[in-house]
């Protein structure tokens, strides 16, 4: 390529260099380009990858909070609860494989409490009792369940985003048997839960001197479960068990889950995965060969099943020692033995 005669001169001049970038204005420039690049990559891109992050997000907060339970239990000696809140959603496959398909449970959010001392107890009695409460007629009343909300920062109660949740009672999942989920069997027995009374303590100035030297106690109350739904339900579930209370992982201050007194499990399990009413593409992997019908039959009947992958997250507890891990992200569940 020919050049200019003047550029040939201006080239050949005594103390002129060739002009080039030095090092320092090439990393500056890319540094620019990296930012720019950034910036300018949709976040919705990796829908699959988002999904993949709100899952483990929500299973590093119920993680968390689990081992601040243990951990509080520990250093202030007394029993502290991971308290659940459930609800019911809407199946995503509802109405296009099968009408009848009910609404699912499911954890949409925790919390953490600890139980009350006797003294608050007592107070709590006296509470009661002058606001005209005969709290001996509250089958659900007792004094060794009672517990109180904490509300700090990293205890008070979280939410999951409206994707995620814990399966609670999940149906029409032949690769996911209920035994492993959160309300399997009762409250008591396969998960190692409790069911708790929550309350929420608020101070108050009670002798109107400006100092806050009371304390009053609020219940809270969970989310009712629909009985016309439950019906539906191919197992269905004893509703009398959650009536005002809530499903919770109790840990001493040995650092021992307690469990209830049917329980011969030494391993418990909490599942972490799509909520059922996010889209079917996003809670399976092979989402076109999904069937409920096929989903709820006996894979050993019908060799034919679709091998349906469900993506979660498996959080495992141990009863003996209170140690909490994430076992891992699970791909692929095999079939429940027969």
């Amino acid at each position: 390529m020919k050049t200019r005669r003047w550029e040939r001169a201006r080239a050949a001049e005594p103390g002129r260099k060739p002009r080039g970038f030095t090092l320092v204005e090439m990393i500056v420039v890319m540094a620019i380009l990296a930012i720019l690049a950034a910036a300018a990559i949709p976040s919705f891109v990796r829908i699959a990858q988002m999904d993949s992050d709100r899952i483990d997000a929500t299973s590093r907060l119920v993680y968390g909070m689990l081992n601040i339970a243990r951990m509080h239990a520990a250093t202030y000696r007394a029993e502290t609860a991971v308290y659940y809140t459930l609800i019911e959603v809407q199946d995503s496959r509802a109405g296009e494989t099968d009408a009848t398909l009910p609404a699912q449970v499911i954890a949409d959010g925790v919390g953490v409490a600890r139980r009350m001392t006797h003294m608050e107890v007592d107070q709590l009695k006296a509470q009661l009792e002058a606001d005209g409460v005969d709290y001996s007629e509250d089958a659900t009343f007792n004094e060794q369940r009672c517990f109180v909300a904490l509300d700090g920062q990293e205890t008070r109660l979280q939410m999951f985003h409206p994707d995620a949740a814990v399966w609670a009672w999940i149906e029409g999942l032949h690769n996911v048997p209920l035994g492993d989920q959160l309300l399997a069997e009762t409250a008591e027995t396969s998960q190692g839960l409790m069911r708790i009374l929550l309350y929420r303590a608020t101070e108050e100035d009670t002798d109107g001197d400006g100092e806050l030297d009371g304390v009053t106690y609020e219940r809270v109350h969970p989310r009712v479960l629909l009985e016309e739904e439950n019906a539906k339900r191919a197992e269905p579930l004893d509703l009398t068990l959650y009536e005002g209370v809530f499903p919770a992982h109790v840990f001493l201050s040995s650092g021992e889950m307690r469990v209830g007194e049917t329980t011969a499990r030494v391993r418990y399990s909490v599942r972490v995965g799509h909520s059922p009413a996010a889209g079917v593409e996003r809670r399976f992997l092979d989402a076109d060969a999904y069937d409920y019908v096929e989903a709820d039959a006996d894979p050993d009947d019908d060799p034919d099943l679709p091998d349906v992958t469900v993506p979660h997250v498996l959080i495992e507890l141990n009863q003996m020692t209170g140690r909490v891990r994430i076992v891992g992200d699970e791909t692929a569940i095999a079939p429940p033995e027969t």
